[in-house]
């Protein structure tokens, strides 16, 4: 039942999309008309420009393709690194000028996940934290979602949706000529060269890119741990970048990772004891998780980012994340609620469950409701509610009156 609830909400969300076309009498699913017009034209009616690369001559001096993993990867991590530090400088991926880069901190800020500071130049937020512990995958449709937005409606969008679907279509590491794209789609191509989705490089005076892994797994049906893998330049075919943590029951946490990102992102919440080329060690205390805490992490975000990159070692065993771990973090996050007081007004003695009914619906759609108790009919809103509640009742039970005359 649980997972029959995601799919139909899912595909109400396509339905409501314009992008399924649902059958009321049957189970059939169909492409909205409109949608499956537009797909068909990105894909067919431009497929001389996505594969325009089979009949020109590829150059033969480029990187390998280990070299362009490794390059890629580490655009992508620089961006997560400038989250973490606004004092570290992201390099200007090869080929590309300085007119056509893009702002990564203005891009970052109106995602949420920075604050500029005139003296520092921006801040990591809370939501910038629980951001660096999602899976790479979504990391890169929040930016891509941010992308998107800023650009204006007309032209310019249809550019640069045209330009973001054709790369999930495009041959990984197969070289395509910038001349052959618009002005607007090298601007693009340059933007995502900076966040690792494209690999550019110049050859005998020309400018080539190529799809890197990490853009190829955004639309196809890869795993998390493969966007992981691609993420970190991991060139092992049966490497899993994304499962390396194991956590013992003593709280002691093994990081099997070089990755100078995870290192930080752990560094929030664990305390560090040791740190070797390809291992971190850290501990889950009461004072760090605390402080995880007052960073805006809660200790779902924590258990989930160990279950999530838990070490094939321990993912077999349920849970992945020893249950007194996890219990001693809800605990310590308990200790920071504290019970508060608020102003408030309790409505009681009401007239009939009619009365009291509308009252509470009233009340939620308002935003003011605290408390209530159905069994005795009573009722706590916000202080500042009250003479908007009291109106309320007075005029439904003037409307009720009026409608038994």
């Amino acid at each position: 039942p649980e997972y029959q609830q995601k799919h139909n909400d899912a595909m109400r969300r396509l339905e409501m999309l314009s992008v399924l076309t649902l059958e009321r009498q049957g189970t059939a699913v169909l492409l909205h008309p409109t949608f499956r017009s537009c797909l068909r034209d990105a894909l067919c009616g431009r497929c001389t420009a996505i594969d325009a690369a089979g009949g020109q001559q590829v150059p033969q001096q480029l990187p390998s393709h280990q070299q362009m993993t490794l390059e890629a990867a580490r655009h992508w991590q620089d961006v997560l690194l400038y989250i973490l530090d606004d004092t570290f400088r992201i390099e200007k991926p090869r080929g590309v000028s300085t007119d056509q880069l893009m702002s990564i901190q203005g891009m970052l800020a109106d995602a949420g996940l920075v604050q500029r500071n005139k003296r520092t130049g921006h801040e990591i937020t809370a939501d910038g934290r629980r951001y660096l512990l999602k899976s790479t995958n979504e990391q890169v449709w929040i930016l891509l979602q941010e992308y998107i937005r800023k650009q204006a409606a007309g032209e310019a969008l249809a550019s640069t949706l045209s330009f973001l679907m054709q790369l999930s279509f495009r041959r990984v590491w197969q070289p395509y000529s910038m001349a052959q794209l618009t002005d607007k789609e090298q601007q693009i191509a340059a933007h995502m060269a900076q966040l690792g989705l494209v690999h550019t490089s110049v050859q005998n005076g020309a400018t080539y890119f190529c799809v890197t892994p990490l853009a190829a797994t955004l639309c196809g049906s890869s795993s998390s741990s493969a966007a992981a893998t691609a993420a970190n330049g991991s060139g092992g075919a049966h490497t899993d970048e994304s499962a390396f943590i194991i956590v013992e029951t003593n709280f002691r946490v093994y990081a099997h990772t070089s990755s100078q990102v995870q290192r930080m992102v752990l560094s929030l919440m664990l305390r560090q004891d040791c740190v070797l080329p390809n291992l971190f060690v850290g501990t889950l205390t009461r004072d760090k998780f605390l402080e995880a805490l007052e960073l805006g992490l809660t200790a779902a975000d924590v258990t989930t980012f160990l279950q999530q990159h838990a070490h094939p070692q321990v993912a077999r065993r349920v849970p992945s994340v020893p249950e007194n771990v996890q219990e001693q973090l809800m605990l310590w996050e308990s200790e920071t609620r504290r019970v508060a007081s608020e102003a408030a007004y309790l409505y009681s003695n009401f007239e009939d469950p009619e009365l009291y009914m509308a009252s509470i619906s009233n009340a939620q759609s308002l935003g003011i409701l605290l408390w209530a108790d159905n069994q005795q009919q009573l009722l706590a809103i916000r202080h500042g509610g009250h003479e908007a509640m009291k109106g309320f009742i007075k005029e439904f039970k003037a409307q009720r009156e009026r409608q038994r005359m």
